[in-house]
């Protein structure tokens, strides 16, 4: 059989109960869909978009609580974090949908988590952006969460470094 030879009993259960959480997207992304003026294909765009947002919805509270103990710890001032969905076009005009995370500190100083997908699959992306130092981190899919910590404490340190003009 092509399958592990041990299979968890649960492993169905655990992928269904995941299921019923993707579709309860559904009416959002339909909802979204319309907003953007989506024209329909035969890709089903709704589908990959509410795997989009379940994906970003479990690792929601490990960067928003990050964030709050970085300005904590970090007495970052001014501070502000954001949550946004939304869509651009790539350079070859077919749309990539994201989830992003931004904290942005000192009225200039920013840091951005993006989670993205193509229209076509869903092939999840995570990319860190800074703003001030310009640097870009593109994540695979497998890291863990201690390498995602250790590359986002790298780029926020980057971005605290960074001398400001005192206007």
């Amino acid at each position: 059989m092509f399958f592990e030879k041990e299979i968890n009993e649960n492993i169905a259960l655990d992928f269904v109960k995941k299921s019923v959480s993707i579709q309860s997207y559904i009416l959002d992304a339909e909802n979204f869909l319309k907003q953007i003026k989506y024209e329909e294909t035969l890709i089903d765009t709704k589908l990959i978009l509410c795997e989009l947002w379940f994906e970003a919805d479990q690792i929601d509270k490990y960067i928003l609580s990050f964030f709050e103990l970085f300005i904590e710890n970090h007495h970052l001032k001014n501070s502000q974090i954001e949550v946004l969905r939304g869509v651009e076009s790539d350079e070859v005009g077919s749309n990539l949908f994201y989830c992003l995370w931004k904290i942005v500190w000192d009225n200039q100083k920013e840091v951005l988590i993006y989670l993205t997908t193509s229209e076509n699959k869903f092939i999840p992306e995570t990319i860190i952006k800074t703003r001030t130092t310009q640097l870009s981190e593109s994540l695979s899919k497998s890291v863990s969460i201690r390498e995602f910590y250790s590359i986002l404490v790298r780029l926020m340190l980057s971005e605290v470094n960074v001398l400001t003009d005192p206007q």
